[in-house]
């Protein structure tokens, strides 16, 4: 019989909203991780996705 190996890791979950001028709100992703490295990158798929602004400047 196969036996189950169960282990759990703890990382941060992110949700990025977006909200238009109109008052709209959008799930623009979710993410599982941490770290300044890992959230430049997220940052940039945000800014290459095409966000106007998402505190990168």
């Amino acid at each position: 019989m196969p036996k189950c190996v169960a282990s759990a890791v703890e990382l941060g979950h992110q949700l990025a909203l977006g909200v238009t001028v109109d008052g709209y709100r959008d799930v623009l992703g979710l993410w599982v991780g941490e770290g300044a490295r890992y959230w430049g990158q997220v940052l940039g798929w945000l800014e290459n996705r095409g966000v106007g602004d998402c505190g990168t400047r």
